[in-house]
């Protein structure tokens, strides 16, 4: 049963952490299929994982001066885009990611809260550089 459980844990962080890559720089600002407002203009991008439930769905995270983009790949069983406003957002704090949604395991997620009340929790690498990176942009 120990041994089991070791295994199951073993390979969800790696497939937690093998989700999230490192930004890749394009020189098309929009090579990715978002549609940004007029004198939106991409800030940070890089993949990342969104906590849904008990999933951890993959796909790539976009910090905009007006929003932040979750947009899911298709090999989810759950997809679809999640957009917050940052002037919707109350606060961006370290994390941890969760097995199961509610078994931390690692800490390498970001939690954002929103005024309305909802949470958002991202595993992303680098996360200190994009709560620094998401706190100026709600700062101007």
């Amino acid at each position: 049963m120990k041994k089991t459980l070791t295994i199951i844990l073993f390979i969800t962080v790696i497939l937690s952490l093998n989700s999230c890559g490192t930004q890749k720089k394009s020189s098309k600002e929009n090579s990715y299929n978002i549609e940004l407002m007029e004198n939106e203009k991409i800030i940070k991008k890089g993949f990342a994982n969104i906590q849904r439930g008990i999933e951890q769905v993959g796909g790539k995270l976009y910090l905009t001066n007006e929003r932040i983009i979750f947009k899911s790949h298709k090999f989810n069983f759950q997809s679809g885009n999640t957009e917050i406003k940052l002037e919707n957002i109350s606060s961006v704090n370290k994390s941890w990611t969760k097995f199961l949604g509610f078994i931390p395991l690692v800490p390498n997620s970001i939690k954002l809260s929103t005024k309305e009340g909802s949470k958002f929790r991202f595993v992303i690498n680098g996360r200190s550089k994009w709560i620094s990176a998401i706190n100026k942009e709600i700062q101007q």
